[in-house]
């Protein structure tokens, strides 16, 4: 068993500004960058994606301390650049841990029908923190953005009594909402008393917002729960340019973010940014924490595919081979060569297929690759933590700009393991929130 040593404070003092550049230079340098551009799946076929110094190390260790890296505890036996590394990346990284405990927020039964476990958390946790945010700004009303089938809504409205306004761009989900809210009133047990309108809206930039919007968002709390790609700094100028009290958004889908949405702080604009979100941002969609609690032997995918893809390269099969798309399951007692007879019978017209000696040698192989790709992917985790917070701390200083540094605020609210998307911003307008 290794010995770790624990790296990097959780989030520190400096302000934003000097944050956003020290994460840009941070991703900016070769070994980032390589590590965001790589390809797991290819990375004995293209070549070294780390140092041969990390490499070496990685080849000593296991898939233990490759969920250790990805959590910031490096075996004492690594290199120091390696050390330094990890370290800077969680320095950089803002503090994904949620501010409340899973405990302290739970949904009536009714209104839990039909919900994930995931969605059910993510409305909970929200919805408590909406309407403790409302009463502070004095505020009976919510507008949610993209709000789907309503889930966020009905509570909201029913359950903490808010009266909300669901603006949704697909009117299949409005109607879908309309249906479940219905029914949930007719059950007679919701504790609130509010009201939800659904407004079937399209809002692709803040161009749009019109005096019917203007007039939606007076002295409301402007929320959005995972609003997609541009969806969430659309929301973002929704808040700026109206009368709106306060806002509580959750982003996502970093890599559908456009150049038009990005950068938004001045920081970013003033330079010419690392971040190239259609290239990026969707390592910047990371499950860091899923990752690093899952059971060891699920972490062999990439070492396996790599194995075999060099395999199949010198077979002569073109990367055209897509082998994701085959869906091939992993077992808990699988080996190498039984993984790889499981993908080439989904291959049948192989020209020629490798040898038995070549997989059983790619089996002794694997037992040094398995955890030096689990170690290499967990650094580009770290680094996809560092993707996202650059992400948020540009929108964070957009607000900061907006309505004063001690008016906005990053938090998490959920548990990454549940909710990977939990770095939520939080604002309000100068005078509107009691203390």
């Amino acid at each position: 068993m290794s010995c770790y040593m624990a790296v990097g404070p959780e989030l520190s003092s400096e302000n934003v500004k000097r944050r956003i550049q020290a994460c840009e230079n941070f991703l900016s340098s070769s070994t980032c960058r390589r590590l965001i551009r790589a390809k797991m799946t290819r990375s004995l076929v293209d070549g070294p994606i780390v140092p041969d110094e990390w490499m070496r190390a990685f080849f000593e260790g296991t898939l233990e301390d490759a969920q250790a890296l990805s959590r910031g505890l490096v075996p004492s036996w690594s290199p120091l650049s390696l050390r330094e590394f990890v370290k800077e990346a969680k320095s950089l990284a803002v503090s994904r841990d949620p501010v409340t405990s899973s405990g302290t927020c739970s949904l009536p039964k009714d209104m839990r029908i039909g919900l994930t476990m995931k969605k059910e958390h993510e409305v909970a946790r929200l919805s408590a923190a909406v309407a403790d945010l409302a009463e502070r700004v004095n505020s009976k009303k919510v507008v949610d953005i993209g709000s789907g089938k309503g889930y966020l809504g009905q509570v909201l409205a029913l359950h903490h009594g808010l009266d909300v306004v669901a603006l949704e761009a697909q009117s299949l989900h409005n109607a879908s909402s309309q249906t479940r809210t219905e029914r949930l009133r007719a059950l007679k047990r919701s504790r609130g008393n509010g009201t939800i309108s659904s407004l079937t809206r399209k809002i692709n930039t803040a161009d749009e917002i019109n005096a019917e919007l203007q007039k939606e968002c007076k002295d409301a709390v402007i929320v959005a729960l995972h609003a997609c790609g541009d969806l969430t700094p659309t929301a973002m100028q929704l808040f700026a340019k109206t009368e709106a009290s306060a806002l509580v958004l959750f982003g996502c889908c970093y890599h559908r973010i456009t150049s038009d949405c990005f950068p938004m702080g001045p920081t970013l604009r003033e330079r010419s940014s690392a971040i190239q979100p259609m290239l990026d941002g969707e390592l910047g969609c990371h499950a860091l924490e899923e990752w690093s609690k899952r059971e060891p032997w699920r972490l062999r995918q990439h070492g396996y595919r790599a194995l075999l893809e060099e395999i199949l390269e010198e077979c002569g099969v073109e990367e055209s081979v897509q082998l994701g798309r085959l869906k091939i399951r992993y077992q808990p007692t699988d080996l190498f060569e039984d993984y790889a007879r499981r993908v080439l019978s989904r291959l049948p017209d192989l020209k020629t297929p490798p040898s038995d000696e070549r997989l059983i040698s790619g089996s002794e192989r694997s037992q040094r690759v398995v955890p030096s790709s689990a170690c290499v992917y967990a650094l580009r985790l770290l680094t996809a933590a560092v993707i996202e917070s650059v992400i948020v701390l540009d929108r964070l200083e957009f607000l900061q700009d907006s309505v004063g540094k001690e008016n906005s605020s990053v938090r998490a609210i959920f548990d990454p393991v549940c909710s990977p998307r939990n770095l939520g911003l939080f604002a309000t307008k100068p005078g509107r929130a009691r203390t």
